[in-house]
C-alpha cells in the first residue's frame, strides 16, 4: 500500500481536488490508535514540470540538501533556491521555498552568511 494525494483520489473519483479536500476537512476517524483527522491519511504532493506528483517531504529533503551544499560565504536566496528546484523539475514558488525553509528551521540567506 502507498499513501495517495488528494489529487490522485480526485482523479479516481472524477471530482475536483477541492471537493476531496472539503470532504475530509474537519472530519475524524476513530482507530485502535486513537482519533485521527482524516486529512492526516493523505500525503501532500507537489507537481513536477512533467506532471508527475512527488511527495512534499522529498522537496523538503532536496531544499535542505541545497542549503547544506551552498557556498557558506554566498548563501542562496529563496529565489535562487526556487530557480534551482525549477531546473530540477519541481514547480515551486519563492514564497513556498520561504515557507518550507521556515518549517525546516533554516534561517534566511542573510542569517546563513558566514564570513571566513
Amino acid at each position: 500500500m502507498k499513501p495517495l494525494t488528494m489529487n490522485e483520489i480526485a482523479m479516481k473519483a472524477d471530482v475536483h481536488h477541492t471537493t476531496v479536500s472539503r470532504t475530509v476537512n474537519g472530519k475524524y476517524a476513530k482507530t485502535p490508535f486513537g482519533t485521527v483527522e482524516l486529512r492526516s491519511f493523505f500525503i501532500a504532493g507537489i507537481a513536477k514540470a512533467d506532471g508527475e506528483e512527488v511527495r512534499k517531504d522529498k522537496v523538503l529533503e532536496r531544499l535542505s540538501s541545497i542549503v547544506e551544499e551552498e557556498d557558506k560565504t554566498a548563501p542562496l536566496s529563496d529565489e535562487a533556491i526556487s530557480a534551482q528546484l525549477r531546473e530540477e523539475g519541481f514547480v515551486i514558488a519563492r514564497r513556498t521555498v520561504a515557507k518550507y525553509r521556515s518549517m525546516l528551521s533554516i534561517p534566511g540567506a542573510a542569517d546563513r552568511l558566514k564570513t571566513s
